[in-house]
């Protein structure tokens, strides 16, 4: 298929996409996979350091936010597989949104679901050396050679970090000049690594490692106890580490970095221009399918095993102390993350464990062509009705793929991992907490959508799956209810009421700055001029955007 610039004057006419539909089922729950698994190592543990909490049932309290979270998304998954099913086209919520609440509201959920999508990106950039460099730093403390020290020291230098991350960078542009087909065989390759690595870890773990070993190689390769480290974390005389029963002001900000790490297993229906076969069954496999393989392999199975191994007070002192105290913690404060307990643990499998980062890093990198190919699409569909100029929706014709879109994304991707260096010094905390606000949008709007869909786009509900009635009403319209009861109160709780608390006591300003409440807001009003700035330049051109929103956009 072709594609041709919008007509620069008259009135709103459509053209051909250009994009072709040739992503599989499988394919597409694969890209879904590499979305939301960039931070399966490091994730394990790295808010235990934020929200540590007495295990229940056996669980730490983000292994518990992450299960109930992924329950909680079954009806989220349900409504987009029910719009999908309707509006199989390029763009996800902007497309539903915009057509069934109001243009504007579109365009603000992802204009404000790009900038968080691009923070992310620099935040698994970020992940990479941090786990990169945990492995070597351990294999130096372990054999202590030159080779292995100069490794450590190479990975633990910013100037080498920056460099290796715009490396990566560059390997993410080339991704994104291949065809459809071919990039998402190499993201389909990336999960199968990826889930190999999990199921490695699992098995060494459950049957290969020693507990007493490791208590015995840690207190040799550290220089202090595991119980040393876990004393040090209970006495810091700043903020010691407690670990209380779990409450809802643990869990409810836990459930949102849950829904932090989760967010991208609806992407394929982002991409849904170019999704083959039965639209239905293919969002059914790829939403739910990704989201539960991943939950299952990685939540349910490998972290409470890691957690029994190893001990639960113990890796909450070690995540604490890296984070709150770093000169105190093992290692030069490296993260406790899988693949370090394993070497320490079992230091002759150090090419299994190597094996192990290099998965982990695998994983982290395809995030991020997979969250720019995501967002280019959302750019295009903006473009194809004139929000942004007709110069974003040029297809390659090689490749069958808007690269412009890709290549802008992705240098926004860069500048935020560049962010993370001085004299800015974004970190991963602060990274994840600005994303988890401007994703709110995203989260919240189609609980609506799927409310007023059947009374607001009726004959386009009469369409698709989830029409039958309880009580009188679409099941589409319970679903939407259930979602949005789950999603509201965390939003409040965990955010919202914070966010209220710390500007009555803390000088407004510094505390908007400190949180990321005042980019938010930039990035909205910004957001809000560019709309109805384009909105105004059409008009003046003769060109009614509007009318773009009464139909379903082409193919």
């Amino acid at each position: 298929m072709s594609s041709q610039a919008p007509s620069k004057r008259g009135p709103f006419l459509r053209e051909a996409t250009g994009l072709v539909r040739e992503i599989s089922p499988l394919r597409a729950m694969f890209f879904n996979f590499c979305a939301m698994s960039g931070g399966i190592v490091v994730l394990n543990y790295i808010y235990s350091a934020f929200y540590p909490a007495s295990p229940t049932f056996g669980l730490s309290s983000l292994d518990l936010a992450q299960i109930l979270s992924a329950l909680a998304l079954i009806p989220y998954g349900l409504i987009f597989i029910a719009m999908v099913s309707r509006i199989p086209r390029t763009g996800g919520d902007y497309v539903f949104t915009s057509r069934i609440i109001s243009p504007f509201a579109g365009w603000l959920e992802t204009w404000t679901l790009l900038f968080a999508n691009i923070s992310i990106i620099g935040f698994e950039l970020l992940q990479i050396s941090y786990v990169t460099q945990a492995f070597f730093v351990t294999m130096g403390a372990i054999y202590k050679t030159a080779f292995w020290s100069s490794l450590s020291s190479f990975f633990s230098s910013p100037i080498n970090q920056a460099v290796i991350g715009i490396l990566l960078v560059a390997l993410m542009g080339g991704l994104g000049f291949t065809s459809t087909r071919k990039f998402t065989l190499v993201t389909a390759v990336f999960a199968v690594l990826g889930v190999s690595g999990i199921l490695l870890q699992l098995a060494l773990f459950s049957f290969g490692v020693s507990r007493d070993a490791f208590l015995a190689n840690f207190q040799s390769y550290t220089g202090v106890s595991a119980s040393q480290v876990v004393s040090q974390a209970f006495n810091l005389s700043s903020s010691p580490l407690r670990l209380e029963p779990i409450s809802f002001a643990i869990l409810g900000p836990a459930v949102g970095f849950a829904l932090f790490n989760l967010i991208g297993y609806q992407y394929s229906a982002y991409v849904a221009g170019e999704l083959k076969g039965n639209i239905k069954r293919t969002g059914l496999v790829s939403i739910l399918g990704s989201l539960w393989l991943y939950t299952a392999v990685t939540w349910i199975l490998l972290v409470p095993v890691v957690f029994s191994v190893f001990g639960y007070s113990f890796l909450h002192a070690w995540a604490y102390l890296a984070f709150n105290a770093p000169s105190q913690a093992p290692l030069s404060g490296i993260i406790p993350q899988s693949a370090v307990l394993g070497l320490i643990a079992a230091p002759k499998l150090w090419p299994i464990w190597f094996y192990v980062t290099f998965v982990a890093d695998v994983l982290m990198f395809s995030l991020g062509p997979v969250y720019i190919f995501m967002m280019s699409r959302i750019v295009f569909a903006w473009s194809m009705d004139r929000i942004v100029p007709g110069w974003f929706a040029e297809v390659n014709q090689r490749t069958a793929t808007p690269t412009r879109i890709y290549v802008l994304t992705l240098l926004g991707g860069l500048i935020f991992f560049l962010m993370s260096f001085p004299p800015v010094g974004l970190n991963l905390s602060s990274l994840a907490y600005y994303s988890i606000l401007l994703s709110a949008l995203t989260w919240i709007l189609p609980g609506f959508n799927a409310i007023l869909m059947p009374f607001r786009k009726k004959e386009l509900f009469e369409m698709g799956v989830l029409t039958k009635r309880v009580a009188g009403v679409p099941v589409l319209v319970w679903i939407g209810v259930i979602w949005l009861a789950f999603i509201l109160p965390i939003y409040v709780s965990a955010f919202i009421q914070p966010l209220i608390s710390g500007f009555f006591s803390s000088p407004t300003w510094a505390y908007a700055t400190n949180t990321g409440v005042s980019i938010v807001a930039l990035i909205v009003v910004v957001g809000g001029v560019i709309y109805f700035g384009s909105k105004y330049y059409n008009k003046r051109r003769g060109v009614d955007i509007d009318l773009a929103f009464k139909e379903i956009p082409p193919e």
